[in-house]
Parts: C-alpha cells; structure tokens; sequence
C-alpha cells in the first residue's frame, strides 16, 4: 500500500477513508479485536500512525529528494505557484 504512494496518494476522501478502512482491518485482525472498539486505540495500542500521515511524510520526503537533486526530474515543466 506504500509503493510509490508520493504518486498515486488519493485525494478524494471515499478513496483516503477506504485505505483507511483496510488498515482498520488489519488492526482489528492483529489486535483480535473485532468489537465496535475505536479505531485510534487500536492504532495507538499497536503504535501505529494513520496511513494518512505515513503517505504526507512520504510526500515530503519525495519532494526533498527532488529539490536536492537525489532523484532525476527535468527542470523543463516545473512552474512554483
């Protein structure tokens, strides 16, 4: 689910809270707390941070790795809004 996420991260929320379901399920697998139990002590219990923040890390870090040169990108299309 983290391949490559700085290219696919979705950003409509039914698509954001469906990756979220998925990690809700393999917490409650992991956990084997299958009960109506919230999601965040779930994830808190296992240390655990919402994929949402592990994909906005991850799209920083792509974006550094741009600007500092450690991956190849043409300089010919970019614009700075």
């Amino acid at each position: 689910m983290e391949y490559a996420s700085p290219v696919w991260d979705p950003h409509l929320i039914k698509d954001i809270d469906s990756l979220e379901h998925v990690q809700t399920r393999a917490a409650r697998w992991i956990t084997n707390k299958y009960d109506q139990s919230t999601r965040v002590s779930m994830l808190q219990e296992l240390k655990l941070d919402p994929l949402e923040e592990w994909r906005r890390v991850s799209r920083l870090a792509f974006l550094y790795k741009i600007f500092s040169e450690h991956v190849v990108v043409p300089r010919t299309n970019w614009t700075l809004c």
